[in-house]
């Protein structure tokens, strides 16, 4: 029977990640995706001009392990920040009008969006006593740290539309990690953010958006790339069917395009949807299986439209725009990929792409294509003015896009990662822990590599500069 010291199960991003830090590495190790290609739902086509995207258009970056990740398998070359004559907002729609959405607690102060009440309520946050409960919503950590009004104007929009979730539903902890260590660390949110600019702990990564001159597919195609340097550590078409303990570490039964196969590890990370974990871990843990099949995930549709410029009444001058849960409009947000980036829409037209679903509205996964685009028109018309159809329409269905960090999720986490402990050799490394964007799963294969490292007698930090250099 074949051994190897690593076996990764799942090529999205965590799994690709995962791998690719695992580079250069002195090691026996295969990553295994089921489907015929990697990336997971991060996918990119060109279209009668127009460049598309399944699922993620772009990484807004904060953390150095992302950027030295980009560099070492070769991505970089292809990277695309936005422009920096273009408008840096996105905007909320309050009351049928497009107002610039701050990115900060500072701008947000001096946004005519929120009144002179607000803004004093804001101010007075320093006065407000750390929460000593264990776990909160997002929404009334929000209200009762800053006020009902940000949490309308600013978080509910950000909450439910880039993330999917309900602010009533969603867990603190885990949606609001950086504003909840702050109260915890600092008491207070606006007093820890001040005091860390003054001790200089700023990051130096930026923030600016950025993509691929061919979309985010690019990146999980570099990142195979460097994983296939070791001539067959990346095998398609392999669906595990079952894992199980063994004396050297984990079984894994799998059928691949060939037939069946079977392998032995030390070290297993799965790297799949949780549902997907939750079956392969029935047996071996019931109460760990029974945890991951409770998380639950949202629908989200994408509606990709094209117009020439002059069918768009609004100048489009954004990144796009979130609306608020409580907007009669039916969609939860537009973004304006060929107001951000180049070469996305061809000469004299726009790409909007419009997001519908989440837990605000469920019931858009039922819809059909000819309704669900109906309706994304008759919003963005009453937003942005339309004249006339589209000359180009692409629909994609995610029917689990993301995973949902309902109230509980936190301890559920911690939970889960108690059980791993009594599996020794086993990991999970999914968007259902530790964040769902593309920035959070490499920061967090990035951890997760290192405690591999540890484990395998391969520590991470003796390979960084190899890496770097293999892929150049």
């Amino acid at each position: 029977m074949q051994r190897v010291d690593l076996l990764i199960v799942g090529g999205g991003i965590s799994g690709l990640s995962c791998a690719a830090w695992m580079q250069p590495a002195e090691l026996a190790m295969e990553l295994w995706e089921s489907s015929h290609r990697v990336g997971g739902k991060i996918g990119s086509h060109r279209q009668q001009g127009y460049l598309c995207e399944q699922s993620a258009s772009m990484v807004v970056n904060h953390l150095a392990p992302v950027e030295q990740l980009i560099h070492a398998c070769g991505a970089a070359q292809q990277r695309m920040e936005r422009p920096a004559s273009r408008a840096r907002v996105r905007y909320l729609l309050e009351q049928e009008r497009l107002h610039p959405l701050p990115p900060s607690l500072p701008g947000m102060a001096r946004s005519s969006l929120i009144s002179w009440r607000g803004k004093l309520r804001m101010l007075a946050e320093p006065l407000i006593p750390r929460s000593t409960l264990t776990e909160e919503s997002a929404a009334a950590f929000i209200r009762r740290r800053l006020g009902s009004e940000l949490l309308e104007r600013a978080l509910d929009p950000y909450i439910s539309g880039t993330l999917a979730c309900d602010p009533e539903q969603a867990c603190a902890r885990s949606v609001l990690p950086r504003l909840n260590a702050l109260e915890q660390e600092y008491r207070s949110i606006l007093l820890g953010a001040l005091w860390q600019r003054l001790r200089g702990q700023r990051t130096p990564m930026g923030s600016t958006p950025f993509s691929f001159a061919e979309g985010m597919q690019h990146l999980p195609r570099q990142l195979a790339r460097l994983v296939q340097q070791q001539p067959g550590q990346l095998q398609l078409q392999h669906r595990v069917e079952s894992i199980e303990p063994c004396r050297l570490g984990w079984r894994v039964h799998a059928t691949t395009g060939r037939g069946e196969r079977t392998l032995e590890c030390r070290q297993l990370v799965l790297c799949c949807p949780a549902p997907e974990a939750a079956r392969l871990l029935a047996a071996s843990d019931p109460e760990l299986g029974q945890l991951l099949a409770t998380i639950e995930y949202a629908p989200i549709t994408l509606v990709h439209t094209g117009f020439r410029t002059d069918q768009v009444q609004h100048p489009l001058d954004s990144q796009g725009f979130l609306t608020p849960s409580r907007s009669p409009l039916t969609i939860n947000g537009s973004l304006w990929p060929s107001s951000v980036f180049d070469n996305r829409a061809p000469a004299g037209h726009h790409l909007l792409t419009t997001y519908l679903g989440g837990s605000r509205r469920p019931e858009a996964r039922d819809w059909n294509d000819a309704d669900a685009l109906q309706r994304v028109l008759e919003d963005l018309d009453r937003v942005l003015g339309l004249r006339g159809e589209p000359g180009f329409v692409e629909l994609v269905r995610h029917p689990q896009a993301l995973p949902l960090y309902q109230i509980g999720h936190y301890q559920r986490g911690q939970r889960i990662e108690q059980l791993c402990r009594r599996l020794p050799g086993l990991h999970l490394n999914g968007n259902y822990l530790g964040g769902v964007s593309i920035r959070d799963r490499i920061a967090a294969s990035h951890r997760l590599a290192r405690r591999l490292g540890l484990a395998l007698g391969e520590p991470l930090q003796a390979r960084s500069t190899a890496v770097s250099l293999g892929a150049a």
